[in-house]
């Protein structure tokens, strides 16, 4: 099977002018924004750029391969992966780079990076990354639960309206993963003056919105130019309301590391597409819709402070920080059994709705894999008493 790397030795010597940009072109830079860029090309203040393939010089000249193979996660090997080959293609060296900026705030609970590519066609191409690794950032996830705008979002429309002021061409607008999510949030709520050259949107596998922002009348503005992209076997990119028709492709991996853009299939000038969502992709959609349905924003909102303030204990500022060991585990029992009694109440009752939500959904098709999964965490869960209702008190009103 092909995926973008196999791309750019099919198409990467043509011009834009002799193909013009399409889906697989927008993976590409919306998959290059996940490297670091800090130190390689000017940031947001600054109306310089710099060629693509000289950012990929100034980058090997910072970081050495044996860094960039010792890291871990889904982006960790995108500079090896793409940036060289991008680099030396006649479609992507001269491509121009500018407008970095990148943001982990824990006070405000945001995470947010942004590219801009000079095409060289007289267009834009503003990509924002999904999340890092930064607790901060995946908190920022687990908020769009129970806010309609989360600072991240607020600042990707700050971030493009201040392009659209600089630039009077065209402009595409992409991201994958939460990157997708702010793309089309940036899009639908930036000034109403600067939305007439939006040509298209790319949500790649990002999270959807608050019902409240999914039926806005901004939404309904941009959605039509929305290209709304998620695997066969999708997670992320199921969550929350999106008003805009998915279109399903093929991966070559299984379950949520079917999120890698690089398992992504591609066939010429387009992604590989898929029959239809896959039976636990479906599972996961209603059983999480359900969950959500059930619990009240205040109650989310408990539940995902109580979360991520027992993963941050310490000096945990990372997800790698967290210890995985049945030591970690323990210390994470502790930081329950101290909590108030009305936090251990939410935690209970919340758990014990996805358990619900889940057995409930489990009379619909679903692989024997994944019920024995459901299975096994719902039994977990009972074990660590978290699912059983004890005199403790009224919990939160």
């Amino acid at each position: 099977m092909a995926n973008i790397v196999d791309y750019l030795d099919w198409r990467g010597d043509l011009t834009w002018s002799r193909s013009p940009f399409n889906d697989v072109d927008s993976l590409l830079l919306c998959t290059l924004t996940y490297t670091d860029l800090e130190g390689v090309i000017p940031g947001l203040a600054s109306d310089e750029t710099v060629s693509l393939s000289e950012a990929a010089t100034r980058y090997f000249e910072i970081h050495t391969e044996e860094e960039i193979r010792a890291r871990t996660g889904f982006t960790s090997q995108v500079p090896l992966q793409i940036l060289r080959q991008m680099a030396d293609s006649a479609r992507f060296r001269r491509v121009r780079l500018g407008g970095y900026f990148n943001l982990v705030d824990e006070k405000s609970e945001a995470q947010i990076s942004a590219v801009t590519f000079h095409l060289g066609d007289g267009s834009l191409f503003i990509s924002y990354r999904g999340t890092d690794n930064s607790l901060a950032g995946w908190k920022e996830d687990f908020n769009m639960s129970f806010t309609d705008r989360t600072p991240g979002q607020q600042m990707a429309v700050s971030y493009l309206n201040h392009l659209m002021r600089q630039f009077n061409g065209p402009v595409r607008i992409g991201g994958h993963s939460k990157g997708g999510n702010f793309a089309m949030y940036a899009a639908a709520f930036c000034e109403e003056q600067f939305k007439e050259r939006i040509v298209r949107v790319w949500n790649l596998d990002g999270p959807g919105f608050s019902q409240e922002i999914a039926n806005s009348p901004q939404m309904a503005s941009v959605w039509e130019r929305i290209v709304n992209i998620v695997p066969e076997g999708s997670i992320f990119g199921l969550m929350l309301d999106n008003p805009v028709p998915r279109r399903v492709i093929v991966s070559s991996r299984s379950g949520i590391w079917q999120h890698d853009t690089l398992s992504w299939q591609v066939l010429g000038t387009g992604l590989v597409e898929a029959s239809g969502l896959s039976d636990a992709s479906l599972y996961f959609e209603r059983t999480i819709r359900d969950w959500v349905g059930r619990l009240s924003p205040l109650e989310r909102k408990t539940f995902v402070d109580t979360v991520f303030n027992l993963a941050g204990s310490g000096d945990n500022k990372k997800l790698s920080d967290i210890d995985t060991s049945l030591k970690g585990y323990g210390e994470i029992l502790k930081g329950i059994a101290a909590l108030p009694k009305e936090r251990q109440h939410v935690l209970r009752t919340t758990l014990t709705a996805l358990v619900k939500s889940g057995a409930e959904n489990l009379s619909q098709p679903i692989t024997g894999k994944m019920e024995s999964w459901i299975g096994k965490a719902g039994r977990a869960a009972e074990k660590l008493g978290l699912l059983e209702e004890k005199n403790e008190g009224p919990g939160p009103s």
